[in-house]
């Protein structure tokens, strides 16, 4: 498996986690990732 980490850096992670999480943090809370990227973002929420 290839480590993505090592190829791609997400851009603003901290940010968008942090404006995001207390939404997420919510009964029921759902998620959808529709970008196109590597995926960094989804992992860290």
């Amino acid at each position: 498996m290839t480590d993505f980490s090592q190829i791609h850096q997400p851009v603003l992670l901290e940010r968008c986690v942090e404006l995001i999480a207390p939404a997420l943090q919510q009964p029921n809370a759902v998620a959808v990732d529709c970008t196109l990227g590597l995926a960094g973002h989804t992992i860290a929420f």
